[in-house]
């Protein structure tokens, strides 16, 4: 039967059910990171569905406990409760993510910036309460936190230059958690596989009609009258474009989903690192393929950090890197969506379906 995958984001299309295929295909599911994970894979000669699940969930687990800001013994965890000048020592996963971090936070012009933390805290969220926006005197002191050059790495430790500092490293961690376990998926001899976790996806070989994969972008615009602190804007949505892709990994960002309500108005999850404020722009959602879903994903965060002239551009001077950008138009009461993407990006994107006029 035909059955869409969603999160984050992204859709999945793939025509696969909960039990082994008489393909040889399975679909696979779990929880991790707070969120979810699912996979389509065909299931290579000695190996068994459950086994491959269990890869995945091994590698999702072992980046989870390194680098979750929630569970208390994490890497991440220990840094950010040590005082400046201490050495947290940490491992090799989060040594490897942290070497990720450095060309990227340059390239983005700081926009991406893991060190981001003690503004998402400022903001509060985490909480559906309104509450009163932080004041100009406690972003100030946030964002004297806040830059790349404050974290060093010292022979396997973390370093922080002061008091204060803190890492977030959900902008890229997941990415990078989806790469490891698809890398476990080749190595175990999977050459067709669809893998995703919380919409971070990586894609390899075919799917199980022989073609492409196919993976929906949502609609980033609730419906009139819908309330956006809703906890139903977690559930899924109609797909606004489809993509047909193999051997890729892809992410995407949006504004739409983790918001919440400050003196009235409402407010992305997406802080600026660089003004300490959220954003303000119509840029609604930013998918990025790129060659690793690490990789994918810390570019659609600085891309919807950026805002839609700026995350273009970017994304346009990163080779092996393509977007498709939804930026909200408003005439009046009405607002429709206009799609930016780069060149490459054109061939990509799939007809419309028949009937909903995307």
């Amino acid at each position: 039967m035909n059955r869409f995958f969603v999160a984050a984001g992204l859709v999945l299309a793939s025509s696969c059910s909960s039990e082994v295929e008489t393909s040889g295909f399975v679909s696979l599911g779990g929880k991790c990171m707070g969120t979810s994970w699912s996979a389509v894979v065909e299931v290579p000669r000695g190996t068994s569905g459950k086994g491959l699940g269990g890869l995945i969930q091994g590698r999702l687990d072992a980046v989870d406990l390194a680098m979750s800001t929630w569970k208390e013994g994490s890497d991440l965890s220990r840094f950010n409760r040590a005082g400046a000048g201490d050495e947290v020592a940490v491992g090799q996963l989060t040594l490897d993510v942290m070497a990720l971090c450095g060309p990227l936070v340059e390239v983005t012009g700081g926009a991406f910036d893991p060190t981001v933390r003690p503004l998402v805290e400022v903001w509060g969220f985490g909480s559906y309460d309104d509450v009163e926006d932080p004041s100009p005197e406690e972003i100030q002191a946030a964002l004297g936190l806040v830059g790349w050059g404050g974290v060093e790495v010292r022979d396997g430790a973390l370093v922080k230059a002061r008091d204060g500092i803190e890492v977030d490293l959900s902008a890229v961690a997941k990415g990078y958690a989806v790469d490891l376990a698809a890398a476990a998926l080749v190595q175990a001899g999977a050459s067709h596989f669809l893998l995703e976790c919380g919409g971070e996806m990586v894609l390899r070989g075919k799917n199980t009609s022989g073609e492409m994969w196919r993976v929906g972008i949502d609609d980033p615009l609730l419906p009139e009258g819908a309330d956006p602190l809703s906890p139903m804007n977690f559930a899924p949505r109609p797909p606004f474009a489809r993509l047909s892709l193999t051997g890729s990994a892809v992410a995407t960002s949006g504004d739409y989903r983790n918001v919440r309500k400050v003196e009235g108005r409402i407010v992305a999850h997406a802080i600026d690192p660089r003004t300490g404020q959220p954003i303000d722009h119509d840029l609604a959602s930013v998918t990025v393929v790129a060659d690793s879903c690490a990789r994918a994903d810390a570019l659609a965060t600085a891309a919807l950090v950026l805002g839609p002239d700026r995350a273009l551009a970017l994304l346009e001077s990163e080779a092996g890197v393509e977007g498709y950008l939804l930026t909200r138009v408003r005439e009046g009461e009405k607002t429709t969506l206009a799609v930016t993407m780069t060149p490459g990006m054109e061939a990509l994107v799939m007809p419309p379906i028949p009937g909903q006029g995307k």
